[in-house]
């Protein structure tokens, strides 16, 4: 599965707004591995960590790691 992310991302942090760096994100997208069958139209629910995916590079730089989990 892959999920494509727009180009104009950021992260509010005390009222300051910051861009928010996505290696890859907005070309290539964010995969996620299934490793079982899927049936049509069957249902994934897909779990985004954002305490875990957001890390403060400085004072003024966030990137993005996504943690995403299927469940």
């Amino acid at each position: 599965m892959r999920l494509i992310l727009g180009d104009s991302n950021s992260i509010k942090v005390n009222d300051t707004t910051f861009p928010l760096s996505i290696p890859s994100g907005a070309e290539s997208g964010l995969k996620i591995k299934v490793n079982q069958p899927l049936e049509p139209f069957q249902t994934l629910i897909v779990d985004f960590d954002a305490g875990l995916s957001v890390n403060q590079i400085d004072s003024s730089t966030y990137k993005l790691n996504p943690v995403l989990k299927l469940k």
